[in-house]
């Protein structure tokens, strides 16, 4: 259990080290909480010590920042740092959390029912649970594709849900004007199948641009 003065800091700089894609966030039994960032993937991907310590010395950012195995650990001077960060992780990924809230919006005046959320700093996930369901269907209603759902008998089938999926890629690269990532997961015995979309905040905003 976390506790002490800089409980809330912690919580603060958990939340935003998790939406940016971060590792996590370790807080000793005294001083201040330290932030642990993936190498690849997240606010630090691919880059080392150096680059990140002069990252944070632009953003006037008190902190060290240090290689620990795969990870990029910062260590903050004083709570004002850290709770400079932690105010700074909330602001770059707002644009994610805007966007994901305004496509769920926009999916939803077309009845499609689906959990949309902002991962890292320029992913927006969303997820519609049962492909051969009514959502799936009126997703390609609303995009003029019906053509990918005929009369629906091939979606509950791996290899037709496969293919629909190839073919909604195809027409939302198209709507959005740029390469959307779409998987199929097929169902199994404790899971439906799910129509999962991967992208940016940009293509996100389009597409919900899109559908309203």
């Amino acid at each position: 259990m976390i506790t002490g003065e800089h409980k809330d800091l912690y919580f603060d700089l958990a939340q935003g080290v998790y939406q940016a894609g971060g590792a996590q966030v370790t807080c000793p039994e005294s001083g201040l909480p330290s932030t642990l960032w993936y190498s690849i993937g997240g606010l630090f991907s691919r880059m080392g010590p150096t680059a990140v310590q002069a990252w944070l010395t632009d953003q006037g950012i008190a902190a060290v920042a240090s290689t620990k195995g795969l990870h990029t650990v910062v260590e903050y001077a004083d709570p004002a740092s850290a709770r400079k960060m932690a105010d700074l992780l909330r602001a770059l990924c707002a644009p994610g959390r805007e966007a994901a809230a305004r496509l769920e919006e926009a999916l939803a005046t077309r009845d499609v029912t689906a959990t949309v959320d902002s991962i890292g700093l320029d992913t927006v996930r969303a997820t519609v649970v049962s492909i051969e369901g009514a959502s799936v269907a009126a997703l390609a209603a609303a995009l003029d594709a019906h053509r990918l759902v005929g009369d629906g008998a091939a979606l509950a089938q791996h290899t037709g849900q496969h293919q629909f999926g190839k073919g909604l890629q195809a027409v939302l690269s198209v709507t959005v004007g740029s390469q959307v990532k779409v998987e199929t997961v097929p169902d199994c015995r404790h899971a439906e199948s799910e129509l999962v979309l991967s992208l940016t905040v940009k293509q996100a905003e389009a597409l919900a641009r899109r559908l309203t």
